[in-house]
């Protein structure tokens, strides 16, 4: 008696880990399988080009109105490749206010632009340096 009710004790417990395991990998593979039968992929940042005047400045970051009332937070670092429009090379100290400037980068999911290129294209009213 004392074997079957170990070997039942056994089954069950191997039962209910395999419900468990089951449970557990359906809830976690749900959302991909949403995405898969909607046909929509999941959301990532996608190619995004800007062009405007900078109205705010930080480290690593700049505010560009991009036209009809219209801002863009745009953030950049070492590896975003920085120029004046004659295409020699510009610093991110050279990114000033009032400055017109064209981003070529990623928008993310947030709205946020991560640039990948900034061209200098001239301070608002003229010349740019």
């Amino acid at each position: 008696m004392r074997a079957f009710v170990a070997r039942t004790n056994a089954f069950v417990c191997i039962v209910a880990i395999a419900l468990l395991s089951i449970t557990f990998v359906s809830l976690h593979a749900y959302p991909a399988v949403l995405f898969a039968q909607s046909g929509n992929p999941p959301p990532e940042d996608m190619p995004f080009t800007l062009a405007g005047k900078i109205i705010g400045h930080s480290p690593g970051k700049i505010i560009v109105s991009g036209g009809q009332n219209m801002e863009f937070d745009v953030r950049y670092d070492s590896k975003t490749e920085i120029q004046h429009h004659d295409g020699s090379p510009a610093k991110a100290t050279e990114l000033k206010v009032g400055f017109e400037i064209q981003v070529k980068g990623l928008l993310t999911e947030a709205g946020d632009i991560i640039a990948k290129k900034i061209v200098i294209q001239a301070k608002a009213g003229g010349a740019e340096k």
